[in-house]
């Protein structure tokens, strides 16, 4: 049962007998006219306000207002003769013995269905997870609020157990690993960069990457994993430049600034020709922090990662406008990236709001942050509700990527040296635990990316905090168990990676340099 239906099925057993009660005379009468009005009031509490983007106590005093309101205006009008003085009295009883016995009787509920489901343990999520509030109209799950939201999946018993909470003992902290050295197989190459280089992507047809560096996107001629800087393109009001992104159809490329985004089209961009740069789109970012950016399936819409401001732009590609702001609930908001289908944008945050809450001191990474889930055609249209939930995922999260399939989420946990594996089908569920596992991987790891296919994957380890200036390692980890393959020693505080199928391309933030891999001399599955 979802805590939608959970929270209608409470407000039933529980106010129509008392409205029925109350009109002795017209119990059947009143009983179905009860029926049908607290249905209605708690689907509009549960369902219509969320969607609305009406949340937190605001929605808890409208929601209450327009219950007591509606339910007595149902009884007044539909009892026989009008007794509107009954009414009143047979609303506001209701609504007072939902307020006092809802959460136990709810508690009760899904105490029985979870256990005839699967076994597990309810999720803990970001918005309260699954309290029912003492409202009159018991409160639902924010991520079950939208009714269009992924189905409620089926897991194996070795999966049904709680999500973690966002406590820090829930999310273990590992020793960096190592794994057996490629570097020699790798054929590392190294480019020097003019400045810092942050987000990379490999162009379709395998001749040229694209990178941002600190005020500019940097063009480079490739050869195999060698590059050479061919031509640059500055950023005339000198904003610094971070995340690239390729739409998938190879026609268009976004370079986030710090308040805006830059839209080239790539064949003119290679090409170093007049008509490159489309234009600008603001992000609206206060911040000024516009740190990541990915396409919709379609290339029509741009998703732009405001890393302090607590949400993700939506941006229309064609028409070069701002559309609006996603809200993540917490701080840190640092990687996107759409699913293979189109459906699902998963948004990467280093702390959440609970967390901070609770946590107000925090020692240096050691903080539990979310993966939030958002519907990307309801995002295209009305960004402000088109969140369908979130989940705690480690400890600062900052980057993730998707299987082929879309069916695995692989998440570098920066604090706590892992790589966490997501089952994106139970992300949102209250039964099942997403996590399939944790893989200890080098110091601090931000940036990942999906290879050969799905068989691997692999993780720019940037110990940016210990040795910010000495060369780091590239991890490769297998999919299917997983477990370490092998590492690449690289440059220092390696960043951001993106590959095709021969080769991985490493941005070195600290040492100014792009490297590059042969995967084909590798042994990956």
């Amino acid at each position: 049962m979802t805590g939608a239906a959970r929270a209608l099925a409470v407000t039933l057993l529980l106010e129509v007998p008392i409205a029925a009660a109350l009109f002795p005379k017209q119990r059947l009468r009143i009983a179905g006219v009860a029926f049908v009005a607290n249905t209605a009031t708690n689907l509009f509490l549960n369902v219509g306000l969320p969607w609305l983007g009406v949340r937190g106590q605001t929605r808890i005093l409208v929601g209450e207002i327009v219950a007591l309101a509606l339910e007595a205006l149902a009884y007044a009008l539909l009892s026989r003769p009008r007794q509107p003085a009954r009414a009143v009295v047979a609303s506001g009883l209701g609504n007072l013995v939902s307020f006092a016995l809802g959460p136990a009787l709810a508690g009760f509920l899904f105490l029985s269905a979870f256990l005839v489901a699967c076994g597990g343990s309810p999720q803990t999520d970001v918005d309260g997870g699954l309290d029912a509030a003492a409202d009159g109209q018991v409160d639902a799950p924010i991520a079950d609020a939208t009714p269009e939201a992924d189905a409620a999946p089926s897991c194996a018993p070795s999966d049904a157990a709680p999500t973690r909470s966002f406590a820090l003992a829930d999310w273990p902290t590992f020793t960096a690993a190592t794994a057996p050295d490629w570097t020699a197989a790798a054929n590392v190459t190294s480019a020097a960069m003019p400045s810092a280089p942050a987000g990379v992507a490999v162009a379709p047809g395998g001749g040229w990457v694209f990178t941002a560096l600190h005020t500019e996107l940097a063009v480079s001629k490739r050869t195999g994993a060698a590059t050479t800087l061919d031509h640059a393109y500055p950023d005339p009001a000198n904003e610094v430049a971070f995340g690239v992104a390729l739409s998938r159809d190879g026609t268009t490329l976004a370079l986030s600034l710090s308040d805006e985004i830059a839209l080239y089209d790539v064949a003119k961009t290679e090409a170093n020709g007049s008509g490159a740069l489309l234009g600008y789109v603001p992000t609206k970012s206060v911040k000024k922090t516009s740190i990541d950016v990915a396409f919709s399936a379609d290339g029509a819409f741009a998703f732009v990662a405001l890393e302090y401001d607590s949400a993700v732009a939506v941006v229309d590609v064609g028409k070069l406008a701002y559309v609006g702001a996603i809200p993540i609930d917490g701080t840190a908001v640092t990687g996107v990236v759409v699913s293979p289908d189109g459906a699902r944008l998963y948004v990467t945050t280093e702390l959440a709001n609970a967390f901070k809450a609770a946590n107000p001191s925090p020692a240096p990474d050691q903080v539990v942050g979310m993966i939030t889930v958002v519907d990307v055609p309801k995002a295209e249209a009305t960004p402000a509700t088109s969140v369908l939930g979130s989940a705690y995922v480690g400890r600062a999260p900052v980057r993730s990527a998707l299987s082929p399939d879309g069916a695995t989420l692989w998440v570098t946990a920066r604090g706590s040296n892992a790589l966490v594996e997501l089952d994106t089908a139970t992300l949102l569920s209250t039964t099942c635990n997403p996590v399939r596992s944790e893989t200890a991987v080098g110091p601090a790891p931000v940036g990942v990316t999906v290879l050969d296919g799905g068989k691997a994957v692999a993780v720019a380890n940037s110990n940016r905090f210990q040795a910010p200036t000495l060369p780091q390692t590239v991890t490769f980890v297998s999919a299917s168990s997983p477990v370490l393959l092998g590492q690449v020693t690289v440059g220092a505080f390696p960043r951001e990676l993106d590959a095709d199928a021969t080769a991985l391309f490493v941005s070195n933030f600290n040492s100014q340099s792009l490297s590059g891999l042969d995967l084909t001399k590798l042994a990956l599955p």
